[in-house]
């Protein structure tokens, strides 16, 4: 089992990488929108330190597919 001090980063990088394939599609704007929303609020909560806002972050950072 992972620790959300493990999970949040992997996802922070797993979702970069994804934008960076939707930068490719020519129709792919929109989610590159989308992932770079969530993981500026991800990257905040981080900074931050709010452990709540993190958890909605890695929520919302796993549904992005």
């Amino acid at each position: 089992m992972s620790t959300l001090a493990e999970e949040l980063p992997a996802e922070l990088e797993r979702c970069r990488e994804l934008r960076d394939e939707y930068k490719l599609i020519s129709t792919g704007g929109w989610g590159v929108m989308v992932i770079d929303r969530a993981i500026k609020q991800a990257e905040k909560s981080m900074a931050e330190q709010d452990v709540a806002a993190m958890i909605r972050a890695l929520k919302e950072l796993k549904g992005i597919s």
